[in-house]
């Protein structure tokens, strides 16, 4: 579930800087400095790495100044990554009471 909620972090992140940030290398790097930082606070480093990847794939995939080479797919196969991150991650056997 950790990889769902990074990946969806990390991609809201490079739309919200490709939207509003006028200069986007600042807002890439401090997104990706913050990222960094929580991946490793919370000690789950690869699932952070593996998210900035997927969220530079988004930004390539998605630019602003011209048309999506992929079109819808890029939605999709986030849709799918997430999806299946949750559900293909076998659940921990010291979960608590909520789970």
């Amino acid at each position: 579930m950790i990889v769902a909620g990074f990946v969806l972090l990390a991609v809201g992140a490079a739309d919200l800087v490709r939207q509003f940030a006028p200069r986007r290398w600042i807002g890439y790097l401090t997104v990706t400095v913050i990222l960094l930082l929580l991946g490793s606070v919370g000690d789950a480093l690869l699932p952070m790495l593996a998210a900035l990847v997927v969220g530079a794939l988004w930004v390539w995939c998605m630019p602003s100044e011209r048309p999506a080479p992929l079109g819808f797919w890029p939605a999709a196969l986030l849709g799918l990554l997430s999806i299946g991150s949750v559900v293909w991650i076998a659940p921990r056997v010291d979960t608590g009471l909520i789970g």
